[in-house]
């Protein structure tokens, strides 16, 4: 999606005006509307603005007060100056400093919000980011932090709710995990449905709201075959046995309001319910849920359109094909929707593709769907693993099942496509994923980030650079998927499928998603992945902030990588300035020895822990003498790295030591260059289970090598500072010979 006009904004702002349930044509009949620019309704107002045009102004029905101003700006925007613009209109019309009304501003993606009079409008505790329903725009108005009667439950109520709702279920005997969630859901559905407007589905909720306790479950049972008839495959048969049980959840969960509360607070507090099964112990359901920011991100990146064939082999609970399905119809224009019938057919019937081979899964992804719009028909409960569907999809979206346990086995339709031997599932996951992709399809995969760096998935790594362009790695927050992994995770965007080759990528680490880094996941400020959007929108990825660009080689990793200096001959490599010493020495029984502590702050040696005499120490050892270069294999953190210049002699089990040349380059001036580098060029290792790094590795690092004229000043400077340095220790010395 490339940088848009205003115009082309105003129309993604007209679908999200109209999904929130305001006319935007003003045909004199009852409802909510909307006005534009000169047309404001109220005559007083339109005096005290002389001229001035809100781009719209927001109406409850029957009043010509409008309860909000919304500024339009084209997409990609800063919104706070038109925030600030839509707050002056709003005083200039009211004729108050702090107007009675909300204000608004879009790009036609985001959407930024507060009330006139200055404060954060708020819902829940999130921030409102969409365009509020008009019974939930009025209630802002007054209450601003707060939420829309029964709509405007918070989280944790929400989640009390669920939790009530599954104890219920436990008491009817049905089983936790994927059996009581598919019942739940059930209701849920139906709940749902009930709101969105059509008449019979809120016959349907209210035949059960007003059945006596005899006629509960059959009621109920009936619902659940007349929505089966409807919609096939997304309800099993009910286990709920006890009227009374089903009368307590029907009750609870008609006291909410779920179509008008914001779609985050229903969904974290659903995937919280979820996410319960998880805890202490190996997730049942972990693999089907995905945050909806990432998948909305994932989307954005791929850039559906309306004529492409989608799929999700590992589709879970739908997530991925909701948020690639809100996109294209996002991108739709009111008369898409309204006259087209063949592109939406198009998008409801033949676009979304998704298999699971859990009955729970497809089930809740198919209901998921609907309760969208639609989009369930080609969602199939199948095992991806049982064929290979070659050349079929334009696009592929997934977050894979993280490390299957078990033999990889019958995958030799998988070997003979991708022409590598399969080790383990995430190798037959991903080849499952290019293979399906038609000549020129681009796909956007959740993996284990030691795909993209460990040393047994080289040959994977190989097989989609050859197959396809690797546009960009995007390794994602540590606590991403906290509720159900400690896994480290990746988004790996591939474009130009069986046409194009890899050479170079973009890797990209997203510090912050906009959640706290704990396993609340609570919104906070901080959020790179709105600068990530921004650039994506406008073809410009590689300016987004801590971008850098990899070359890539074969037997590479898609993390392990080079800043690009330019020219060879600018450049020196760590090989060029090093010999690392692998020899070990015997040691005098004797002599003291130490064993070093290496400091990142400073990148100093010193003595760890208590000398020690060589008879005590087992073997022979690496001996790093005053003046090597000694590097700590395990850990390189986020701010420079554990390397430093030895200042006496040490043993080294596990740290690489390596002998400077220093007659090429000043041993000050390569730890400069290396505090500089190392972060750029080697991954932090705050990960779970990353592998050490290899002498090659650190050898293939590169350090911009200074002009002869450079040198010889640094080499000038060096001899400064070792001057220095003496005459500090001769003062010390001197000092000490005034001791008694």
């Amino acid at each position: 999606m490339n940088g848009q006009s205003e115009q082309a904004a105003r129309v993604r702002i007209n679908s999200m005006i109209e999904a929130a349930g305001f006319k935007t044509v003003n045909d004199g009949a009852d409802g909510a509307s909307v006005g534009y620019e000169g047309d404001l309704r109220d005559a007083d107002m339109r005096t005290r603005l002389a001229g001035k045009k809100p781009d719209y102004h927001f109406y409850a029905p029957n009043s010509t007060t409008p309860m909000a101003f919304l500024e339009a700006k084209k997409y990609p925007s800063r919104l706070d100056d038109a925030l600030d613009q839509a707050a002056e209109y709003a005083k200039i019309a009211s004729g108050m400093d702090k107007p009675n009304m909300i204000v608004l501003a879009s790009d036609g993606i985001q959407v930024w919000s507060r009330h006139a009079d200055g404060i954060d409008l708020t819902l829940n505790g999130y921030p409102v980011d969409f365009i509020p329903s008009p019974s939930l725009m009025r209630n802002l108005v007054y209450n601003p932090a707060a939420g829309p009667g029964k709509a405007a439950q918070n989280v944790k109520s929400l989640i009390q709710l669920f939790k009530k709702a599954s104890g219920l279920m436990h008491s009817d005997g049905i089983d936790a995990g994927i059996a009581r969630l598919s019942e739940f859901c059930a209701l849920l559905f139906i709940k749902i449905m009930s709101e969105r407007g059509n008449a019979d589905a809120r016959e349907r909720w209210g035949r059960l709201l007003m059945a006596s306790e005899a006629d509960l479950i059959e009621t109920y049972q009936t619902i659940h075959q007349e929505y089966q008839d409807a919609y096939p495959g997304i309800f099993s048969a009910s286990q709920i046995e006890k009227p009374e049980i089903l009368k307590q959840i029907v009750s609870a969960l008609d006291s909410i309001n779920f179509t008008a509360s914001a779609m985050d607070v229903k969904g974290e507090a659903f995937e919280y319910f979820l996410s319960e099964y998880n805890a202490g112990g190996k997730s049942e359901l972990g693999q089907y849920f995905t945050p909806r920011h990432i998948t909305s991100m994932m989307a954005a990146l791929l850039d559906p359109q309306p004529n492409d064939k989608i799929l999700d082999p590992f589709c879970g609970s739908g997530g991925m094909l909701i948020s690639m399905y809100a996109h294209i119809w996002n991108g739709l224009t009111r008369e898409d929707r309204a006259l087209n019938s063949v592109k939406m057919n198009q998008l409801k019937r033949r676009s979304l593709y998704g298999n699971d081979n859990s009955a729970g899964a497809s089930s809740l992804a198919k209901m998921n769907m609907i309760i969208l719009g639609d989009g369930h028909s080609n969602i199939q409960r199948s095992d991806s693993f049982d064929s290979l569907e070659t050349n079929e999809f334009d696009k592929v979206i997934t977050n894979i099942p993280f490390n299957l346990e078990g033999p990889v086995q019958n995958v030799q339709p998988f070997e003979r496509a991708s022409g590598i031997a399969l080790s383990d599932w995430n190798y037959v996951c991903v080849v499952k994923c290019i293979e399906s992709l038609r000549s020129g399809g681009s796909a956007a995969m959740v993996l284990p980030l030691t795909v993209c760096h460990a040393p047994k998935y080289r040959a994977l790594r190989d097989y989609i650079a050859r197959k396809t362009r690797v546009r960009a790695c995007i390794r994602l927050p540590v606590k991403t998927f906290i509720s159900y992994t400690a896994a480290q995770t990746a988004v790996l965007v591939v474009d130009h499928a069986h046409e194009q080759k890899t050479d170079r990528l973009i890797y990209i680490h997203l510090k912050s998603d906009g959640m706290s880094q704990d396993k609340k996941r609570e919104p906070v400020p901080d959020n790179d992945m709105r600068a990530l959007l921004e650039c994506v929108s406008e073809n410009r990825m590689e300016e987004t902030p801590g971008a850098v660009e990899i070359r890539y080689d074969s037997g590479g990793s898609f993390l392990d990588f080079q800043q690009l200096f330019g020219a060879d001959e600018h450049v020196w490599r760590l090989k060029e300035l090093l010999t690392v010493k692998s020899d070990k020495t015997a040691l005098d029984p004797d002599q003291w020895y130490a064993e070093p502590g290496l400091s990142s702050e400073y990148n100093q040696a010193r003595v760890r822990g208590n000398l020690r005499q060589g008879r005590n120490l087992k073997g022979k050892k690496v001996i790093a003498k005053e003046g090597d270069l000694i590097i700590a294999t395990l850990h390189i953190n986020n701010g420079n790295g554990l390397f430093a210049v030895a200042d006496r002699d040490y043993i080294c089990a596990s740290q690489i030591v390596a002998s400077i040349r220093s007659d090429m380059v000043p041993p000050e001036y390569l730890i400069q260059a290396l505090r500089r580098e190392f972060p750029r060029q080697l991954i932090p290792t705050d990960l779970v289970g990353r592998e050490t790094f290899t002498p090659e590795q650190i050898l293939s690092v590169l350090i911009p090598k200074p002009s002869g004229v450079d040198l010889s000043t640094m080499r000038t400077l060096q001899e400064n500072i070792r001057r220095l340095k003496r005459r500090l220790e001769e003062d010390a010395e001197k000092i000490g010979s005034f001791l008694p």
